[in-house]
C-alpha cells in the first residue's frame, strides 16, 4: 500500500497506457485514487489493473483535446505526462517534427492545465498538478531538439502556474526523469554505444524504470506534500539513483499479515500467483502476506533470505523491452526437510485461509493415468506412519488435521499446477491419504475444507546466472533470486473458498485481474491442450530437430506451420471452449507469445517430467479424437517424439539428459527392444502413463510415426504431418 493517501480523490493521468504514466496511474490507484487514464491509444491494460478505473480517449496532437473534460468530472488531480519524440541532427530536423512535438509535449499540456485550473476555480476547490518534464531540460541532450525545447518549457510553465495558482489552492509541481526505459528511449536502449554512455554517466549505471516515478507522483498529489509547489522540487531519477546500492532490502512501508502459506515456492509462483495477491492487496487490503515453503531444497530459501525475502519480477516484451517489478509479499520462506514442524505450525495458524501449491504433478504422488494416490510411493508410505510428512498431500493432511482438532475451520487448498480438475485431484489425495490416517478427519474436510480448480497460465523459463550478471548491471542492485516472464498471465479461478471466513475469505483477485468463475473446466481444457499440449510437441519434436528454445523452434517454419495444424485440425476440434472465446484468436495469440525471441523457454526444459505430463497435455485430446473417428498424425508423432526422447539418444547419437521420475524405467524399456515396434510397444506398456485401452489403440499410430522418426529425422517428419 502506497505510504499516501488519495482516497476520495479523483485523477486524470495522460499517457496512461504504458511506461511512466501507466506507473503513475498505477500508483495513484494503490493509493486509493479513482483514475482516469487518458491517451490516444487504450489504456485497458491499465485500468484492469485499478480498482476504480477507467479510459478516456483523448489525441493530445490536439492541444484542446482535453478542454471539456474538467466540466464533466470533478477531477482532483492532473498529471501530465502524454508526449511524443523524435530524432534527428538538429541540422536536418524539419519544422513538421518541431511542430508535432510542441504540439503535444507543451501546447496541449499548457491549455489542459488552463482547463483543469478553470474548473477547480470556479469550485473554489483545491487540486493538484504534476507535470512531466525531463532532466533534458536542464542537460539539452543531442539530437531531439524539440523534445528538450518542450520540456524545457513545460518546467517553465509549471514555475508560472505554480507562482499563479498556489495561493488558490491548486498545487503545481514537475518531476524531472531521468534516463527511463519506456517506449521512448528503446532506440537509445538497443544501440550499444550510446547505452554504454549514458550508463557511464548514472551514478547506480543502471536506466530508471517507470516505477520509480509512481510514488514520487502520489506525494506531490497527496496531502502530505505540505504545500509543496514549484518545478524546483523536480525529482530527477538519474541523479536520484543510489551508486552505493548493492543489493535488495525489505522498504519500510508497512506490510500486511501473513494470510497464505505457499508448498514448492518456485520461479513460476514468484512470478504469477504471488503478483496476483500483490496487486490485489495494493488494490484492495487485507492481511495476505506469503509464507512460502520449499518441499525440498533450501537453494531458493537461501538466496531470498540474504535479501529480506525481496525479488525482482522482470516482464520480457518481444520487442526487447523488460519491466522490472521489486516484490515484498512473499515474508518468509520454510524448508520442509529441515524443519516440517515449523512448516506446520505456520499452516495451523488461524492467520493462514489459503495454502496454495505449485508442487508440479509428480508432487501429487499420484498415478498420472487413474488419478488415484499412490499409496506405494516412498513419501507417502513415510507420511502414513509419521506426524512430520514429508509429501505435500502429508503437510495438507497433517495441517488439516491440527487445525480440526484446534476447534479452527480449515484452509482453502489452492493449486496453481498445470493438472486437469486440478482442484479434484488435490482433494482427491488429501482425502485419500486422510482416510487411511482418520476416516473421521477424511469426513471433516470432506464437508468443511474446499479445493477450488484453477487455470494458471504465463510463461516462465528458468533464471540463468547471467540473468543475474546482467540484472545487476541494468538496474543498479544485485538481486540473487529474480525471475523473468512474458507479459501476459491468465488466472481463472473457481469462487468457492471456506465460507467460515465470510468476506475475507481470500484477496480480492478480481480486483488483480484474475477471472473468478463457477467452473473452471472449460478454462483448464483450452489452457492444458492449446497451449501444454502444443508446447510439449513443440519440446520433443524441436530438440530433436535441435532446436533449443521455443521461440527457435516455431521461428523455423516447419514447425511453425506444424504447430498451426495442430491447433486448427487436431486440438480445436477435441473440446467445447468457454462461452465467448475464439479459439481462433487464441491459438494466434498463443503463436505470437510463443514467438517472443526475449521469452528463452528451453526445450529441454518443458520436455522435463513428459511421464508426468503427457497423459493430461496430449493423450486426453487423442482418446476423444479417436473416440469421435478423427485421424491425429501430428499428436501422434508428438507421442513418438517423446518415446525418442526419453530412449536417451538425440539424432546426432549424443546423449540427452532425461529428467522425469520415471527416467530410468523408460529407458530400459527402451534399450531392451531392438525394432521400432518393439520400442513403441514396450513403452505403451507402460501403464504409469498409458491406460491399456488408449494403448492398445496407439499402437499402428505411434509405430508408423516413430519410424518415420528414426528414419527421416524429426524436422522432415514434421514437415511430411498432412
Amino acid at each position: 500500500m502506497s505510504p499516501f493517501s488519495l482516497a476520495g480523490k479523483t485523477a486524470l493521468v495522460t499517457g496512461a497506457n504504458t511506461g511512466i504514466g501507466q506507473a503513475i496511474a498505477l500508483a495513484m490507484g494503490r493509493a486509493g485514487a479513482s483514475v482516469i487514464c487518458a491517451g490516444r491509444q487504450s489504456c485497458a491494460e491499465t485500468v484492469s489493473q485499478i480498482a476504480d478505473g477507467r479510459e478516456l480517449l483523448l489525441d493530445f496532437s490536439d492541444p484542446m483535446a482535453a478542454r471539456d473534460v474538467f466540466a464533466d468530472d470533478q477531477i482532483d488531480i492532473l498529471v501530465n505526462n502524454a508526449g511524443i519524440i523524435r530524432r534527428n541532427d538538429a541540422v536536418d530536423f524539419s519544422e513538421s517534427d518541431w511542430d508535432d512535438v510542441l504540439d503535444v509535449n507543451l501546447k496541449a499540456v499548457f491549455f489542459t492545465c488552463q482547463a483543469f485550473g478553470r474548473a477547480v476555480l470556479a469550485r473554489q476547490g483545491t487540486g493538484a498538478i504534476v507535470n512531466i518534464a525531463s532532466l533534458l531540460s536542464l542537460q539539452g541532450g543531442i539530437r531531439v531538439p524539440s523534445y528538450t525545447a518542450s520540456k524545457h518549457g513545460v518546467a517553465g510553465i509549471t514555475k508560472l502556474l505554480a507562482n499563479e495558482w498556489a495561493a488558490k489552492g491548486i498545487n503545481v509541481n514537475a518531476i524531472a526523469p531521468g534516463y527511463i526505459a519506456t517506449n521512448n528511449t528503446e532506440a537509445l536502449i538497443r544501440d550499444e554505444a550510446r547505452n554504454r554512455a549514458i550508463l557511464e554517466r548514472i551514478p547506480a549505471g543502471r536506466w530508471g524504470e517507470p516505477d520509480d516515478i509512481g510514488e514520487t507522483a502520489v506525494f506531490l498529489a497527496s496531502p502530505q506534500r505540505q504545500n509543496t509547489s514549484t518545478a524546483q522540487s523536480s525529482t530527477s531519477t538519474e541523479a536520484g539513483l543510489r551508486a552505493d546500492e548493492q543489493g535488495l532490502r525489505r522498504s519500510e512501508v508497512e506490510q500486511p499479515g501473513p494470510g497464505i502459506v505457499h508448498l514448492g515456492l518456485g520461479a513460476f509462483f514468484r512470478a504469477f500467483g504471488a503478483i496476483y495477491v500483490d496487486d490485489a492487496v495494493r488494490i484492495s487490503g487485507g492481511d495476505w502476506g506469503i509464507i512460502g515453503v520449499s518441499l525440498q531444497s533450501p537453494a531458493t530459501r537461501d538466496r531470498l533470505a540474504q535479501q529480506d525475502f525481496v525479488y525482482t519480477v522482470v516482464t520480457q516484451g518481444p520487442d526487447g523491452g523488460e519491466i522490472f517489478r521489486k516484490t515484498e509479499i512473499v515474508q518468509d520462506v520454510l524448508v520442509a526437510p529441515e524443519s516440517p514442524e515449523a512448516v506446520l505450525t505456520w499452516m495451523a495458524d488461524p492467520a493462514i485461509r489459503i495454502v496454495t501449491l505449485t508442487v508440479t504433478e509428480k508432487g501429487y504422488c499420484h498415478d498420472p493415468a487413474t488419478g488415484n494416490l499412490n499409496f506405494g510411493h516412498p513419501d507417502i508410505v513415510h507420511d502414513l506412519g509419521n506426524p512430520l510428512p514429508k509429501s505435500a498431500p502429508g503437510f495438507l493432511v497433517r495441517a488439516l488435521q491440527r487445525r480440526r482438532d484446534a476447534g479452527r475451520p480449515p484452509f482453502t487448498v489452492l493449486t496453481c499446477d498445470n493438472l486437469p480438475e486440478n482442484g479434484r485431484l488435490v482433494r482427491r489425495a488429501v482425502l485419500d491419504l486422510a482416510g487411511r490416517i482418520d476416516p473421521a478427519l477424511a469426513g471433516w474436510i470432506a464437508a468443511e475444507g474446499r479445493f477450488p480448480a484453477t487455470m494458471v497460465d504465463r510463461i516462465t523459463p528458468a533464471t540463468k546466472p547471467e540473468d543475474i550478471d546482467r540484472l545487476a548491471q541494468k538496474i543498479g542492485y544485485r538481486d540473487e533470486a529474480p525471475v523473468m516472464c512474458e507479459p501476459f498471465r491468465q488466472w481463472v479461478v473457481e469462487d468457492d473458498f471456506v465460507p467460515a471466513y465470510g468476506t475475507h475469505a481470500r484477496p480480492d483477485l478480481a480486483a488483480a485481474g484474475a477471472e473468478m468463475v463457477a467452473d473452471v473446466t472449460p478454462y483448464e481444457n483450452m489452457k492444458l491442450r492449446m497451449l501444454n499440449g502444443t508446447h510439449s510437441s513443440l519440446a520433443y519434436l524441436g530438440y530433436l530437430a535441435g532446436h533449443e528454445t521455443i521461440a527457435e523452434t516455431v521461428a523455423d517454419p516447419v514447425f511453425a506451420a506444424f504447430v498451426k495444424r495442430l491447433w486448427r485440425q487436431e486440438i480445436m476440434p477435441s473440446f467445447t471452449p468457454p462461452e465467448g472465446v475464439d479459439l481462433e484468436a487464441y491459438a494466434d495469440a498463443l503463436f505470437e507469445r510463443y514467438s517472443n525471441p526475449a521469452i528463452r523457454h528451453r526445450t529441454w526444459q518443458i520436455a522435463m517430467d513428459g511421464s508426468q505430463k503427457l497423459p493430461q497435455r496430449i493423450l486426453g485430446t487423442i482418446s476423444d479424437n479417436l473416440d469421435a473417428g478423427r485421424a491425429c498424425p501430428g499428436l501422434m508423432l508428438a507421442v513418438a517424439g517423446w518415446m525418442r526422447y526419453v530412449g536417451g539418444i538425440d539424432e546426432k547419437g549424443q546423449p540427452i539428459e532425461v529428467k522425469d521420475p520415471l527416467a530410468a524405467q523408460l529407458r530400459a524399456l527402451s534399450d531392451a527392444a531392438q525394432t521400432a515396434d518393439e520400442k513403441v510397444a514396450a513403452l505403451l506398456g507402460c501403464r504409469d502413463v498409458f491406460s491399456a485401452r488408449l494403448a492398445l489403440d496407439l499402437v499402428g499410430p505411434v509405430t508408423s510415426a516413430y519410424e518415420t522418426l528414426a528414419a527421416q529425422g524429426a524436422r522432415k517428419a514434421v514437415g511430411g504431418v498432412r
